[in-house]
Parts: structure tokens; C-alpha cells; sequence
């Protein structure tokens, strides 16, 4: 599963609705997000427990549940390319990008293949995304 590191340990979180508080909340306007933890969203905002699968279903996640990161988004043979990080994981990624990443292989197969957006990425983190392990 693919979802965006929206907090981690010590940020404070304020939720828009009772949807979006851990089980073990007090009630307060604000949680803030125990040590070793994070919390995780989908990135499709029309979607709402109990219908998506995100830290507003299951709560908080260890760090340790986290195995890689989104480098780079494919949606569609149009819709590509890099995912924004942080500064440093663009550092980091930017060898994985230019050494195995190509858009021309990963979409021969429905055609039209090679075509970018710009470098933008969606970042969305949805379907068809390469994640490094």
C-alpha cells in the first residue's frame, strides 16, 4: 500500500471532523503524534472512513512499518514523472531516477510511451507508482 507520510512524531494534528481522530482520542481539539510513530493519508480527499484505508481508519503506524519511499509517479502514459521529496531525498533519489527509471519501458505497453509532464509527478502516491525499497 502507497500512502503520504502527512505527520510524524511530535506534530500536532488537527482533525476536520471526528473521521479523522485516532480510536484512543480524548476528545481534544488537537492529538499530537506519539514517539516512533506517524501518521499516513490517501491522497483522494473526497474519500472518508470507513471508505479509505488510511491513519484515520487504523490509527497511528510505526516508522519501522515503513519500507521505501515514492520516487517517481506513473498515471498514465501523459501523466508522469518525478515525485517531490524532501531536498535530501531528491539527493538520494536522483541516481535511482536517471539509472533505472524509464518512462519509454514503463509504458510500451499501452502505448505512447516516452511523453512527460514536465518533471512535474502527480505525487499522489495512487496505482502504477514505483516505490524504492
Amino acid at each position: 500500500m502507497v500512502r503520504r507520510v502527512a505527520a510524524v512524531e511530535g506534530a500536532e494534528m488537527v482533525p476536520r471532523g471526528s473521521d479523522e481522530r485516532p480510536d484512543d482520542d480524548d476528545g481534544a481539539d488537537d492529538f499530537v503524534i506519539p514517539p516512533g510513530h506517524c501518521w499516513v493519508l490517501a491522497d483522494n480527499p473526497d474519500l472518508r472512513p470507513p471508505n479509505v484505508i488510511d491513519s484515520r481508519s487504523f490509527g497511528f503506524i510505526p516508522m519501522s512499518n515503513i519500507v521505501g519511499r515514492v520516487v517517481y509517479s506513473g498515471r498514465s502514459a501523459t501523466e508522469h514523472g518525478p515525485v517531490t521529496n524532501s531536498p535530501l531525498a531528491q539527493v538520494v533519489d536522483a541516481p535511482v531516477l536517471e539509472n533505472e527509471v524509464d518512462p519509454e519501458e514503463l509504458f510500451a505497453e499501452i502505448g505512447g510511451g516516452g511523453e512527460d509532464n514536465g518533471g512535474e509527478g502527480t505525487g499522489r502516491g495512487g496505482e502504477g507508482d514505483a516505490k524504492r525499497e
